[in-house]
């Protein structure tokens, strides 16, 4: 639940490492059993001795941070895949917030079929990955359920995993808990 990068050294003078680059995209198994994702280079850097390339990539849905909408409509009864399909899949076109960049690169999903008027009014543009779920009145607020992100596919799913029967408990099946807060990138001040 945390983020999705992926961060590795690879030493110099093995295949294929002179072709990695910023902004190029690498796919790797998050783990075993998961098949392979895509994640984007954003960072490389070489050891002191320069024998090994440090690189760091982030999952291929963080561009979505990068891409900005003003979705502005209502619909009288409608699903949560009308609302993507209109505001995403086909570009938002209709609403006057084209993405261009989302345009044949991400799918966009759902599996919530709940119908009820649905009013859509973000005075300020946000970037896609609020609209889906970060602020006050995105599509996790009107339909409720949990992101998924899977290769260039994104889905707002009513229930993800699996109920597997099973009680975690503090002190038998769960031994030690951390929380740890991050204060990197906050606004702290405003100078006008």
């Amino acid at each position: 639940n945390g983020e999705y990068f992926l961060e590795g050294s690879l030493l110099v003078g093995t295949l294929n490492v002179d072709a990695l680059a910023i902004d190029r995209i690498i796919t790797a198994s998050p783990a075993p059993n998961i098949k392979p994702q895509p994640f984007r280079i954003r960072e490389i850097s070489k050891s002191k001795d320069a024998n090994e390339v440090h690189v760091l990539a982030q999952h291929v849905s963080y561009q979505l941070t990068e891409n900005y909408v003003r979705p502005t409509f209502g619909m009288a009864s409608t699903s949560a895949q009308t609302i993507l399909n209109f505001a995403l899949n086909y570009s938002g076109s209709l609403t006057n917030h084209v993405v261009p960049a989302l345009v044949g690169s991400f799918q966009f999903e759902s599996d919530i079929v709940k119908s009820a008027a649905v009013d859509i009014g973000m005075m300020e543009p946000v970037t896609v990955r609020e609209f889906l779920g970060g602020v006050a009145g995105s599509m996790i607020s009107k339909f409720g359920g949990e992101l998924s992100y899977d290769m260039w596919k994104v889905s707002l799913l009513e229930s993800r995993g699996v109920d597997r029967d099973i009680e975690i408990r503090y002190g038998k099946t769960l031994e030690s808990l951390e929380y740890s807060t991050d204060a990197n990138n906050l606004v702290t001040g405003f100078y006008g």
